[in-house]
């Protein structure tokens, strides 16, 4: 899906990237049978995956590489993007994103589950059953970048268990005389 302004630059960042404000068994448990991921959450190769404890919740934070400079110009940020999927009580109920330590935005309404299209993937029988999605935040108007940027997901179990995976996250700057 291309959605960005001519003369863009379009960077992902690998789901290795994100961190959780919390650790430990308290607020996660074990996922995808694997001993240790209670505490930090399990990291492969195309997911990083969390499995919060029934009425547990907790942000995460990916920091996006931000250029600084595209050609000669100033930049401007005009879409974040996540790949994502939940399962069993897990929502994403909050996505904000955060400029240097200057202002949080606001991306999705707070206690709103957020909604995303669903990605055509080739699946590999190795891996267990996906049902990535993706979601994308127009930032309009565009946002001058004088510091970096953070995309932060408050994700929340209520009943029940539930896992969050995330499959990585995407920004589109462009330079600010083409904004």
């Amino acid at each position: 899906m291309n959605i960005s302004t001519p003369g863009s630059t379009e960077i992902w960042i690998p789901s290795a990237a994100v961190r959780s404000q919390h650790t430990g068994s308290t607020v996660f448990d074990v996922v995808d049978d694997h001993p240790g991921s209670e505490f930090s959450g399990f990291y492969r190769g195309f997911t990083t995956s969390f499995k919060l404890r029934a009425g547990k919740d907790s942000w995460f934070h990916f920091p996006i590489t931000t250029p600084s400079m595209i050609a000669g110009a100033p930049v401007a940020l005009e879409r974040l993007s996540l790949l994502w999927e939940t399962d069993g009580a897990a929502s994403i109920a909050w996505v904000t994103m955060h400029h240097g330590g200057r202002a949080r935005f606001e991306l999705s309404p707070r206690n709103t589950p957020i909604q995303g299209d669903l990605e055509t993937i080739q699946q590999d029988p190795r891996w267990p059953p996906m049902a990535m999605r993706r979601t994308d935040w127009c930032i309009d108007p565009v946002l001058t970048i004088a510091m970096g940027i953070q995309l932060c997901i408050f994700v929340c179990a209520a009943d029940a268990p539930g896992v969050v995976r995330f499959y990585g996250a995407g920004a589109s700057f462009c330079p600010c005389n083409e904004a």
